[in-house]
């Protein structure tokens, strides 16, 4: 199933074969591989918190460059959701942190609608509305912490 949504002159597809991960907090190890689980399934941002929440602990919180940096190598150059979410921004596990790497002029809410954040494959942050999938990519991901 595909949806589609229009932004400024370009055509951006949202796919609903999407994936997820889950952060292993038991494990103490500086290996990502062994911190990070991949899910196959298809879900919204808040579908994607509840299954972490009942599976898991919460979405991924990031709270400084280095984190971001780690993510994002797991993510192999996809898109996908992160735990903070709303105006004003905070994170879903209710953890602090003032850290933030939005995207140039991001947050704007394009949709009137944005209240979820996702990372795009740069490395930067995007609102975007949480009932969507994320894009531009085949499959989307969903980072999970736990």
């Amino acid at each position: 199933m595909v949806g589609v949504s229009t932004a400024v002159g370009h055509l951006m597809l949202r796919l609903t074969d999407c994936v997820f991960m889950c952060k292993h907090d038991q494990l103490k190890t500086n290996n990502i591989s062994e911190r990070y689980s991949w899910i196959n399934l298809y879900m919204t941002w808040n579908k994607a918190q509840q299954y972490c929440r009942v599976n898991y602990t919460d979405l991924v919180s990031i709270r400084n460059e280095s984190e971001n940096m780690e993510i994002m190598k797991k993510a192999q150059s996809n898109p996908f959701w992160i735990g903070l979410f709303n105006d004003p921004w905070k994170w879903s596990d209710g953890g602090q942190s003032k850290f933030k790497k939005w995207s140039n002029q991001e947050p704007n809410n394009w949709s009137l609608n944005e209240e979820c954040v996702e990372i795009w494959p740069n490395g930067t942050w995007n609102d975007a509305d949480c009932s969507l999938l994320v894009f531009p990519a085949l499959q989307c991901q969903f980072v999970l912490y736990y």
